[in-house]
């Protein structure tokens, strides 16, 4: 993204993992080597430039396997990239304001703050995802860093209400929102009108930590009437050994996640019980391509989507999953309405990926203010100087 603008522009700095940097992503974007239904640059923070505002993401180093190896080595020991994030403090610390995306990014930000003991940081809006859900397996002593760090924290953001009452929990000093994520809705597909596959065809993506394999295979392993399609490199083979109509897919590349969903009848997303919409990325993309969905009750999804745009089942119910998809599969009519209400809630609560950059934005421009407010008021309390 463009570095230069008016000195008055607000100039955002938009931290994200390494990979996930506008020089690496970009490329590989263009040529479809990122899974899944990406935009142009990650996330899209990007779509809430305009008059006033400058957007700059970070950028991925070039480094060598003993860098890489030493970088990931101090990431596991202290749970965020700190070398990377220090890789971009130039441009960090030149910003007005930071979005970050997960806490790998946020928690390093806030720590290299203290290191360099900055007496005028950015703020930070610190997304957390997975912080959370772990957050019981943590060790004391990590509780202890990220509470610390996270209290410096302009404001900690989540995309579930689940880790929002968490959050407000452990850091009633800080402001809390909660900001729904969005779709890129751009190339949206049609409902399909049209009778289900002989047998019937179910598709199910994601890596997630939170991806309930065991409950989904025994809904559909060996069953009679569906054959199966997984496309995850996160699954143990040794789960779908004996069944003979799974198979898992090799899902690196757009096509061919794209043409999973194009394959699909119906996508079902079985999830373990967690605080961060897992399995909502997956939903997105189902939609966008015009597929019904079946997925886990959990997590916080109702926020973003009601029973009449996905069929929910409880957590940890093979039974219900099944005849959940028997119901859906001889209900051509029932598929074609849910999918036409899911694509129109997305458009109509904003659902989107600029809806999303647009919600950073407006937060940012809340928080500016209230930094802005607060200076006028420490400066008029100030004595006045004596001659």
């Amino acid at each position: 993204m463009p570095e230069a603008g008016n000195p008055r522009d607000v100039r955002t700095f938009v931290l994200l993992g390494h990979d996930f940097g506008a020089n690496s992503w970009e490329r590989r974007q263009a040529l479809g080597l990122i899974p899944g239904l990406n935009d142009r640059l990650a996330y899209g923070y990007y779509r809430a430039a305009g008059p006033g505002w400058v957007i700059e993401y970070s950028n991925d180093s070039q480094e060598g396997s003993l860098a890489r190896f030493a970088r990931l080595a101090l990431r596991k020991v202290l749970g965020f990239d700190l070398v990377h994030v220090y890789r971009n403090r130039a441009r960090l610390l030149r910003a007005d304001i930071i979005w970050t995306h997960t806490e790998l990014e946020n928690l390093a930000a806030l720590a290299l703050f203290r290191i360099l003991r900055c007496q005028n940081p950015p703020k930070v809006i610190a997304n957390c995802i997975w912080l959370f859900d772990r957050w019981p397996s943590l060790s004391r002593l990590r509780r202890l860093l990220y509470r610390k760090l996270l209290k410096d924290a302009t404001a900690i953001t989540t995309f579930s209400p689940k880790n929002l009452e968490v959050a407000k929990q452990l850091f009633p000093s800080v402001r809390c929102e909660c900001l729904l994520w969005g779709a890129l809705s751009q190339e949206m597909a049609p409902p399909r009108r049209s009778q289900v596959h002989r047998p019937v065809r179910i598709a199910s993506l994601g890596n997630d930590m939170h991806r309930d394999w065991i409950t989904f295979l025994r809904a559909f392993g060996n069953v009679d009437g569906y054959e199966v399609r997984i496309g995850s490199s996160k699954i143990s083979f040794r789960l779908v050994r004996g069944l003979r109509n799974v198979t898992v897919k090799s899902v690196e590349l757009e096509d061919q996640v794209r043409a999973l969903y194009d394959w699909a009848d119906i996508v079902v997303i079985p999830l373990k019980p967690n605080l961060h919409v897992s399995g909502l990325t997956v939903i997105f993309e189902s939609i966008i391509c015009g597929v019904s969905t079946i997925c886990t009750d959990t997590g916080g999804l109702r926020a973003y989507l009601s029973d009449a745009e996905v069929t929910y089942v409880p957590a940890r119910s093979a039974v219900a999953m099944r005849v959940a998809a028997d119901r859906l599969s001889g209900d051509m009519e029932g598929r074609f309405t849910q999918t036409g209400s899911a694509q129109q809630r997305l458009i109509s609560a904003d659902l989107t990926a600029r809806g999303f950059a647009m919600r950073n934005r407006g937060l940012s421009e809340e928080l500016l203010q209230e930094g802005s407010r607060r200076m006028v008021r420490k400066v008029s309390s100030a004595p006045a100087a004596t001659n």
